[in-house]
């Protein structure tokens, strides 16, 4: 999948991109549609094909930061000794980069994407743009780095794709909340007087699908699991808020199989290990994948990950399926990422 995303382009997809565009739709710059090159495409292919591939294979954001790599103007990050170099990661129309927290770097980074700008007709979205530094760099830095983006300062409580942008070691607070953004979703239906049924149909497809997103990237607290379990059962057996009734089924039983005797619930700690158990299949099979290189090189570089133990070969102690990487201290030292993007001009 990586080796497709980043091949490079040739002229058969320039074709096929532009014959899928709607005629009347996105003129360029001189006014003209899609449809003027769909029809004489015999005429102004070559010239068009020539351009678009010049400028995405050697202009692009993805050149350029390469180019800038390869020449040593900007830097890339290990998160360990032996680990492939980060320089760059992309995510539909995000852009992460990665860099040394430097003046010289800094000025490099800023070349390039003046660069780009000039090139694609966009700019630097500064009110969307955000920087994160390593904790080693110097106060001073940090301020003159951000007077030169005029971007703010990413914290640790933000989200990014609605998971935490960084997870340290405090994962109470990191993961809190999922309980809250449960908790205001049961609270509004207490007030209603639901069948069970109608209960049912909120719980296994509104109130456990919530942490879905989260769990299949991080294990969850057990303690964490206990109060989430503990607000969907409440709500399973009270009607009003505050009333207090017997749990006549252990929750256990309630989350068999309804041909067991059961509800069909889920439980959130099995269900969080199943998701997890998927993403180290992935990495059984993916040996190519980038997260795979990167994790293999800081929690079991001399073994596969099926044969890894807990603890070993980790500082951290803990299996690479089951544990997320504590992004503040594995970050190198004196370096920052800018998340860059980009915005089209008005012309």
């Amino acid at each position: 999948m990586n080796e497709e995303l980043t091949r490079t382009f040739i002229a058969q997809e320039i074709r096929a991109t532009l014959k899928q565009m709607y005629p009347l739709k996105a003129p360029s710059p001189d006014g003209m549609p899609p449809i003027v090159f769909q029809h004489f495409w015999s005429i102004w292919g070559e010239v068009v094909t020539t351009t678009v591939l010049d400028f995405l294979n050697h202009e692009g954001l993805l050149a350029l930061i390469k180019a800038s790599v390869c020449n040593g103007s900007m830097d890339g990050i290990t998160i360990c000794r032996g680990g492939p170099k980060l320089s760059h990661l992309f995510f539909a129309d995000d852009s992460l980069i990665f860099c040394k927290a430097s003046i010289a770097k800094c000025e490099s980074l800023q070349r390039v994407l003046e660069v780009y700008e000039q090139a694609s007709g966009q700019q630097l979205n500064r009110a969307k743009t955000s920087l994160f530094f390593s904790g080693k760099t110097p106060k001073e830095i940090q301020d003159e780095i951000k007077r030169r983006f005029g971007a703010q300062v990413l914290k640790q409580h933000e989200k990014y794709l609605g998971l935490p942008s960084l997870v340290g070691r405090n994962k109470r607070s990191t993961f809190n909340d999922i309980k809250e953004k449960l908790g205001r979703k049961l609270s509004g239906w207490k007030e209603k007087m639901l069948s069970k049924a109608g209960k049912e149909v909120l719980i296994k497809d509104v109130a456990l699908a919530i942490p879905t997103y989260t769990m299949s990237c991080f294990k969850l607290l057990d303690s964490l699991y206990e109060e989430l379990t503990t607000m969907v059962r409440k709500f399973w057996w009270r009607q009003r808020k505050d009333e207090n009734k017997i749990p006549w089924l252990s929750w256990e039983k309630m989350c068999e199989p309804k041909s067991k005797g059961g509800t069909g619930f889920k439980n959130i700690k099995l269900f969080n290990l199943a998701l997890l158990a998927k993403q180290g299949w992935k990495l059984q099979v993916g040996h190519d994948s980038l997260v795979y290189r990167v994790l293999k090189a800081k929690y079991f570089p001399r073994c596969e990950v099926e044969g890894w133990k807990w603890g070993q070969y980790s500082h951290l102690g803990g299996p690479v399926v089951t544990k997320p990487i504590h992004v503040q201290d594995n970050f190198p030292k004196n370096v920052f990422a800018c998340r860059y993007l980009g915005a089209r001009l008005d012309k």
